[in-house]
C-alpha cells in the first residue's frame, strides 16, 4: 500500500508518532515514510496546499488492511489531505470527508462530461 496525506504543520509530529504507534499495534512495518514541505492552495480535488506531505508505504499483509483504515480514521481527525493518485483504496466516505473542492469537482466534471464516457476505477469508487 501505498498512502500520501497532506497534514497541516501544526499535526505533523503528531501524525508520524501516530502512524509509527498505529502500524506497531498492527504489526504491519511502514517500509518507507517521507516527508515533502507544501506551501501551494489547495483547489478542487489537487493534492496541494500547506503543510507537510507525509508518503508511507507498507507491504500487503495480514493486518493492512486494518493499518489502513487507522490512517484513514487518522487522516479525518488531524485535518489532513489524501492524494486520490498514490492511494488505490482510498474510501469514498474519508475523500468526502477531507477534501473540500470535491463537490465542486464533481459538478464540473458533469458539466463537462454529463454522459460519463471518460471513467476509472477510481471516479466510480469516489462517485465522480
Amino acid at each position: 500500500h501505498q498512502m500520501q496525506l497532506l497534514v497541516p504543520d501544526a499535526a505533523a509530529a503528531e501524525a508520524l508518532g501516530e502512524i509509527r504507534a498505529r502500524a506497531a499495534a498492527r504489526g504491519v512495518p511502514a517500509v518507507l515514510v517521507s516527508t515533502k514541505r507544501f506551501a501551494g492552495q489547495a483547489e478542487l480535488i489537487g493534492f496541494d496546499g500547506r503543510g507537510v506531505s507525509i508518503a508511507v508505504d507498507f507491504p500487503r499483509r495480514a493486518g493492512s488492511e486494518a493499518l489502513a483504515a487507522d490512517l484513514d480514521a487518522l487522516t479525518i481527525a488531524l485535518g489532513a489531505r489524501p492524494n486520490l493518485a498514490k492511494d488505490s483504496r482510498l474510501p469514498r466516505a474519508v475523500a468526502e470527508a477531507t477534501i473540500p473542492g470535491l463537490d465542486a469537482f464533481r459538478a464540473r466534471l458533469a458539466a463537462f462530461d454529463p454522459a460519463r464516457r471518460h471513467r476509472s476505477a477510481l471516479s466510480e469508487r469516489l462517485g465522480l
